[in-house]
Parts: C-alpha cells; sequence; structure tokens
C-alpha cells in the first residue's frame, strides 16, 4: 500500500528566503500529523532534533514515520564528494537509529550553485550540460555517497533530479541512470520537476519503474513554466 508523507519545505520552513517568521519543527510536525500523512522526511540539517532520543519521540509520538532527508552535494566537484558522502552517512546514521532500514538519503545535486543552470531552469540546452568526462565523476560521486550510505547505516540512496541542477532534463536523469548501477542508486521521481524539466511524467513512470524508490507529487502549472524566461533572475515576494 502506498503511503503518503510531506516534508519540512511544503510549510517554506527551508530553502527560502521569505518575509515573515517561519514555523518551527512543533508547529510543522503538528500539522502534519493534523491534515492525517503517515510521515515527513527530516528538513535540513538541524530543523528538528539532532539527537536520535528526542527526534524519534518527536515523530513517532504524533504516530508518523521518518521517510528520508534531502543531501545536496555538488557532485560535478571531486572535491566535494568526502564531505558530501561525510553529511550523508551522518544523516543517515541517525535516521536509522530512529526509524531503521525504512528511511532514504534523498541525495541531489547543490541546485542553484550554477548562474546559467538557474537562469535558465526549464530551458536548459544540452550545450549547458557536463561533459562526458564531468559526467563519468559526477556518476562516481553519487556512487560513492550511495556506498557509503548503505555499509555505514544500512539505508539506500535515491537521486532527486530537480530544476537548476545538472540533473533536470529527461536526457539528463536518463544519463545519470545509464551509468549508476540500479542495485546501489534509486531514483526519486518528481512529477513536478519532471515535467518543468519537459518531460512526460506518466511517460517518465513507466520508463524507470521499479527503480523508483521514493516519489515526490508536485503540480505544475503550464502557464507558469511557460513565463519562465520572462521570470529569470526576478525576485518576487509573496
Amino acid at each position: 500500500m502506498i503511503k503518503i508523507a510531506n516534508a519540512p519545505c511544503s510549510w517554506g520552513a527551508l530553502e527560502f528566503d521569505l518575509e515573515g517568521e517561519a514555523p518551527d519543527y512543533v508547529q510543522v510536525l503538528n500539522e502534519i500529523a493534523e491534515t492525517g500523512y503517515a510521515g515527513t522526511e527530516l528538513g535540513d540539517w538541524g530543523f528538528m532534533p539532532t539527537y536520535p532520543e528526542k527526534l524519534s519521540q518527536e515523530i513517532h509520538g504524533r504516530n508518523l514515520v521518518l521517510l528520508g532527508a534531502f543531501v545536496p552535494v555538488f557532485l560535478r566537484d571531486p572535491a566535494s564528494h568526502q564531505a558530501g558522502i561525510e553529511i550523508a552517512v551522518r544523516t543517515a546514521r541517525m535516521m536509522a537509529t530512529v526509524e531503521g532500514s525504512l528511511p532514504f538519503i534523498v541525495l541531489a545535486d547543490e541546485n542553484g550553485r550554477v548562474p546559467e543552470r538557474t537562469k535558465n531552469a526549464g530551458r536548459v540546452t544540452p550545450e549547458m550540460g557536463l561533459s562526458d568526462a564531468e559526467w563519468q565523476l559526477y556518476a562516481e560521486g553519487a556512487t560513492k555517497v550511495a556506498e557509503a550510505v548503505k555499509k555505514e547505516a544500512g539505508l539506500r540512496t535515491a537521486f532527486h533530479h530537480h530544476c537548476a541542477g545538472y540533473v533536470e532534463t529527461p536526457a539528463e536523469i536518463a544519463k545519470l541512470m545509464a551509468l549508476t548501477d540500479p542495485s546501489i542508486l534509486g531514483l526519486v521521481f518528481d512529477c513536478g520537476h519532471y515535467r518543468f524539466g519537459g518531460g512526460d511524467a506518466m511517460e517518465g513512470l513507466r520508463k524507470y519503474g521499479k527503480r523508483v524508490w521514493h516519489f515526490h507529487f508536485k503540480d505544475y502549472h503550464p502557464g507558469v513554466g511557460s513565463r519562465s524566461p520572462k521570470m529569470a533572475g526576478t525576485t518576487f515576494k509573496p
């Protein structure tokens, strides 16, 4: 049976420079539980308690389960790999202590780091992508993270394709999947990001099938998406 969870980023608590007071983890967890979700992702390190005992009390005391944690790594640069491994392993060990073998490391590029990719999100061209040599380094980095997480914490790792990162378009997703072992690295399929990157979500799901270990359900509005070239570099306030 598929169960539906949520994540702190849905509350605007993370990753965004928004005006106003951001909710704390107590409010977020309370509202996740009150609206009937089965679980939650962790959110950025430090948003929720980082001591396993306290985190377990907060999660399980609301009859929720801990599903996973988003870990961004600038995989294009080999110098970033070791630090990424250490962060992923630290996070995975904590989640394993709280929830056993259930959670995932949701591995992603360090999205938004490269201005060209950020400004052209939703309309990137092959010329803005990685070279063959860079693809090899990128895939090796992702594999190293996944192998370390499995060895040190017993958890699986799935990659999250994402706009404003180097794995955004269907072709880029296909490239990374072809360069990595399906028994080591799964896919976090995000229907909104897949559509924004130029793909059809149903076709993507049919293509990757059992390699989709975790699913992010997001909406996509074609009218807003079509305006992205005009919106590049523009700051909006809520």
